[in-house]
């Protein structure tokens, strides 16, 4: 994020700062494929300190993405052999765009349990486009 939230106690000017998405979203992602190994999804998550990354094919198009949450269950299978990103990322997940309201994205993100990836397109890569 390049800067805080609005605050609703801040003048009106300082309300208005942040509209939209666009205005904060980071546009530079680490994704995987959905044939990459889910240790390299590990590991880029590790590294990166984020709990979920997009899943994308070789034209940028969203296919899925994988939670902190997905890789925690996987663990909790004892023997597992090494599985492809595909076998257990959430397909079609809901995205939203640039043009998408802040307030509404912080409403989707809270009911989504902090799972929202926003496009950096005016349309969405991929998955359900709730944006107003």
């Amino acid at each position: 994020m390049n800067g805080p939230l609005p605050n609703p106690a801040a003048p009106a000017h300082q309300r208005h700062s942040y509209q939209t998405v666009g205005q904060f979203m980071k546009t530079k992602l680490f994704t995987v494929q959905p044939d990459d190994l889910i240790d390299l999804a590990t590991n880029m998550m590790d590294w990166k300190h984020i709990s979920h990354i997009p899943v994308e094919d070789d034209a940028g198009q969203l296919h899925g993405i994988v939670t902190h949450t997905d890789l925690l269950h996987l663990s909790a299978r004892q023997n597992h052999d090494p599985l492809p990103v595909k076998e257990i990322m959430k397909t079609e997940p809901i995205t939203v765009t640039s043009t998408t309201s802040t307030r509404q994205a912080i409403e989707l993100d809270a009911a989504l349990q902090h799972q929202l990836p926003a496009g950096g397109r005016q349309q969405p890569a991929g998955g359900h486009d709730y944006s107003a």
